[in-house]
């Protein structure tokens, strides 16, 4: 899914970075964003075929997320890595948080699992909670606390689609707009053709003396 910017739409590849493609002053044309240079230097060849990565809007700047896959047991992934975009005419990337994954603090049903997680989305209100899939549940991830929680049931439980794919797979992001929303205000009347006002005054002339 793209992810949408000052009108101008953005999709993660491995290859060739974030695309950036503007439908309305440059048309005919692709913009190639790199990727950020202090990536994990050991997954460089692998994050071009399939590395866990997302890309989000995040107070008016790009966001990318990424998971190296390089790792050793227990956890499926080596450390978590986030970056934001801080000259959009540059490429200029900024390392905003990255952590191992053992120092990650896992709940009762992730602790001891060999993750290999999946980046679904970010928080649509809350910039600090990132979603992943895992298996057939929803991961949620808090970059303040370093918390990896589980959602939506067990291990284990079928939550699957034609029993084969995990549902989270279709998965795509709806966010209701707050309340309350602003409502134009009506309107005024039109004012009433000269004719109208004049036989008004005449009627109300006519009740206040009594005349029928």
């Amino acid at each position: 899914m793209a992810t949408i910017l000052n009108g101008i739409l953005h999709w993660v590849t491995g290859k060739h970075g974030i695309i950036a493609y503007d439908p309305y002053e440059k048309p005919d044309s692709l913009r190639f964003i790199p990727l950020p240079g202090d990536i994990d230097q050991r997954c460089n060849n692998d994050k071009h075929h399939g590395i866990p990565s997302l890309c989000d809007a995040h107070q008016g700047r790009l966001r990318y997320f990424e998971m190296s896959r390089f790792c050793k047991r227990p956890y499926g992934f080596s450390s978590i890595g986030i970056w934001i975009l801080n000259d959009y005419s540059s490429g200029e990337w900024c390392l905003q948080h990255r952590v191992r994954a053992a120092d990650i603090l896992y709940d009762d049903i992730l602790s001891g699992q060999y993750l290999f997680l999946q980046p679904m989305s970010f928080h649509p209100f809350d910039s600090d909670i990132l979603y992943l899939g895992y298996e057939n549940i929803i991961v949620s991830y808090n970059i303040k606390s370093r918390e990896l929680k589980a959602h939506g049931g067990e291990l284990g439980v079928e939550l699957t689609i034609g029993g084969e794919q995990p549902c989270w797979l279709l998965a795509f992001m709806f966010v209701i707009p707050p309340w309350p929303l602003y409502l134009p205000p009506l309107p005024p009347p039109p004012p009433p053709p000269p004719g109208a006002v004049a036989v008004e005054i005449v009627a109300k002339l006519q009740d206040s003396n009594g005349i029928a």
